[in-house]
């Protein structure tokens, strides 16, 4: 790479988007590196120190640093769910990104799907889904866990 920046003359080069191999060039030459300091034992969690240390907490800050982990885990599960599909796993990988896109993966266990669907044969399936496009919406309650139990309950009806 440096012979052949070194043999271009980059003044007779006019366009930018065509010099900008010679400006990465240059721009890890003249960066300097960072030397990493890690900190010492001792100067780590300095807060926990005290006995009731959870009580000097600031209670503003609970909220955005939770909104801010499930951001994080919402994008974790967007990048996994778009990573390329292994054939064994690519049906359970649907019903992944299918309840990822409708913001549902914490509602439905996909492993529980996954398990009901292959156990059922397409004819069934086809009238699982024709019967809930005729049904009015329902107003949920309970927990995540006794709504997928109850979305598998139904299908097992049919």
């Amino acid at each position: 790479m440096k012979k052949y920046i070194d043999s271009t003359d980059w003044d007779s080069v006019t366009a930018n988007v065509e010099k900008l191999p010679y400006y990465a060039y240059m721009l890890k030459k003249n960066t300097p590196r960072k030397v990493p300091k890690p900190a010492p034992s001792s100067g780590l969690f300095t807060f926990a120190k005290s006995p009731n240390w959870q009580d000097n907490l600031d209670a503003a800050l609970f909220e955005p640093i939770k909104e801010l982990i499930d951001t994080y885990d919402r994008c974790l599960r967007r990048i996994r769910s778009n990573s390329h599909p292994t054939p064994s796993n690519s049906k359970r990988r649907d019903i992944d990104r299918i309840l990822m896109i409708r913001d549902q993966e914490d509602t439905y266990d996909s492993e529980s799907l996954y398990a009901l669907f292959t156990e059922m044969n397409a004819t069934r399936i086809k009238t699982a889904v024709f019967r809930t496009k005729r049904m009015p919406p329902r107003r949920r309650s309970g927990s995540s866990k006794q709504i997928s139990v109850n979305f598998t309950m139904s299908f097992r009806s049919l």
